[in-house]
């Protein structure tokens, strides 16, 4: 994956210059869904006090919530941090919504300094989600959080 191309902008594609954090979340999930390779799922599970809850995303049906501390994205939220996991199968807290995914990463998204959702990929390959890709995703991540500022 080129995260230059995609990171390579000032902004999350948006005709209408609009600043609504809903619109500019469902942009960002098409844009990487529509870019990357070997990815089933893309999108957005927003903070809502103890847990995440799923907002605008590319892919198919998933759970509507998840308390933080709990598999991938949670973790990810609760330690504010990139989490990539190389084999869901493998990890005793991951609760898969999807038989099919092998790998995934998460990716915190901040809005006027603090958590404000969780950026979620799926993968039916073990390892997709490298350390470059993590690199790319924060870097997608803090672009968004400029938009998000805004």
């Amino acid at each position: 994956m080129d995260y230059k191309e995609i990171n390579g902008r000032e902004s999350i594609p948006d005709d209408a210059g609009t600043h609504d954090p809903i619109a500019l979340l469902s942009n960002a999930a098409a844009v990487l869904k529509e870019e990357m390779e070997d990815v089933t799922w893309v999108g957005f599970f927003r903070v809502k006090g103890r847990k995440l809850v799923i907002g605008p995303y590319q892919g198919e049906i998933r759970i509507s919530e998840c308390p933080v501390g709990t598999g991938a994205k949670g973790i990810a939220a609760r330690d504010d941090r990139t989490l990539a996991v190389p084999d869901v199968h493998a990890m005793a807290e991951y609760c898969i919504d999807e038989e099919d995914t092998r790998s995934v990463i998460a990716v915190p998204v901040h809005r006027h300094g603090r958590l404000y959702a969780i950026l979620f990929l799926e993968s039916g390959s073990r390892g997709r989600f490298t350390d470059a890709d993590a690199r790319g995703l924060e870097e997608f991540s803090s672009i968004l959080t400029k938009q998000l500022d805004s």
